[in-house]
């Protein structure tokens, strides 16, 4: 096997715990409140939103709710009056309470619009929760979207909107945001894009639990944990949702906690995870092997803004792997971490790239940078896994493992 090790270890102590929050879901449903299209109460195993109960500006479509929540076994479907017509469908909630996803949320059949989900309450995704959406798939606890023309949809009625025909620039953040709004929370949901799409999460707080699974195959997963005034671009002309240029601290990011749940990737070329908040927990209780996964699995190469990008203050990785891999001739994408202060790997915690079988594409390069204290504890997992940062390319492949950066401490 060829491998390349780390060369640098810093071994100074940090005790990081997971103090994961836990939402109690209660089924509720849906109204609209009469801002955007007519007041009504939806109810019903398939319900359909039509475009004529929003208000339609150029080629965004704008819904805005009293409380919007799908129950489990119900189908909400948002559709438009002639396919392909649409951009993108955006839709607040103002009333106040958060929203429990337990069922289908689907979205422009047959289209291409994008979707935007924007509850500065909260947003839960419960065990049945899915996701049937044409194009990219926005949710977020922001009080604001704003646009490239300065046009602006709040999530407080009150304080009005003007709304926009343009692409949505940022998510808008107050300070004076409430510190217990803003949780967004993905409990036990199996949320898939189309292939080539997106996931973009953007709260105050992001939890993810019991078994959940991100995946956008051939596509991107974001995360981002925003705390007081702040915008997140969703500006793509560089090819990806763009992290944050600052870097997380105590001021300005909240936290993300990762427990057993499975964020990835897969395609051909791979794909893009990033992933910026505070204190970033990653950890598992499962006996099944969890991954933050960008995988290549065809012949094109992984691009320069591929693979996996996570920006925080303390990073924790608690027998979870953040991999990206080659699996077929194609080069796996790079790994980038960076945190203000610490990085920890404990008990199978581990950053690898690595190739499988007779294939030909190269392994990943590896980038660490952590402000204060890198922290390796040595010990394996049940399932062996070994702690640690590495590049592999197996023994029957052609590939090259990649380099691994020092770590500064």
């Amino acid at each position: 096997m060829k491998n390349r090790p780390l060369h640098l270890v810093c071994c100074s102590l940090l005790i990081t715990t997971l103090a994961s929050s836990r939402t109690v879901q209660a089924e509720g449903g849906i109204s609209t409140d009469g801002t955007a299209g007519a007041a009504q109460t939806l109810s019903g195993s398939q319900v359909t939103i039509p475009q004529d109960l929003g208000t339609t500006v150029g080629g965004n479509l704008f819904h805005s709710f009293d409380q919007f929540n799908i129950n489990t076994g119900q189908t909400v479907t948002f559709t438009e009056n002639t396919p392909n017509a649409l951009n993108n469908v955006i839709s607040r909630v103002t009333g106040g309470s958060s929203s429990d996803i337990n069922g289908t949320l689907s979205a422009t059949p047959n289209g291409h619009a994008n979707f935007y989900l924007i509850n500065p309450a909260g947003i839960v995704f419960g065990k049945e929760a899915q996701i049937d959406v044409a194009g990219a798939f926005h949710a977020s606890t922001a009080k604001q979207l704003n646009f490239t023309d300065g046009g602006l949809l709040n999530a407080d009625k009150i304080q009005g909107s003007s709304l926009s025909s343009v692409e949505p620039a940022n998510f808008g953040f107050l300070a004076s945001s409430a510190a217990n709004n803003g949780l967004l929370q993905i409990d036990g949901a199996q949320l898939t894009a189309k292939e080539g799409q997106t996931i973009d999460l953007v709260a105050r707080q992001i939890d993810t639990d019991h078994n959940a699974t991100l995946n956008a195959p051939a596509g991107e997963i974001r995360l981002v944990a925003m705390q007081g005034a702040g915008k997140v671009s969703l500006d793509r002309t560089a090819g990806a949702l763009p992290l944050p240029d600052e870097m997380p601290a105590t001021s300005n990011a909240g936290n993300i906690n990762i427990h057993d749940t499975d964020i990835k990737t897969t395609g051909n070329g791979g794909g893009r995870i990033g992933i910026w908040g505070g204190d970033v927990v990653v950890s598992k209780q499962s006996a099944d092997r969890k991954y933050i996964d960008a995988n290549n699995i065809g012949v094109q190469n992984a691009g320069a803004l591929q693979g996996i990008e996570i920006k925080t203050n303390n990073l924790a990785l608690n027998g979870v792997a953040v991999r990206a891999h080659a699996q077929g001739n194609g080069n796996a994408g790079n790994i980038r971490l960076q945190s203000s202060q610490d990085t920890v790997l404990r008990r199978g915690g581990r950053i690898v790239s690595d190739t499988f079988g007779n294939i030909a594409g190269n392994t990943s390069n590896i980038n660490l940078s952590t402000g204060k204290d890198l922290v390796i504890d040595g010990l394996d997992t049940p399932e062996n896994s070994i702690t640690g940062i590495r590049t592999d390319a197996s023994e029957n492949s052609t590939g090259k493992a990649g380099d691994i950066a020092d770590a500064m401490c």
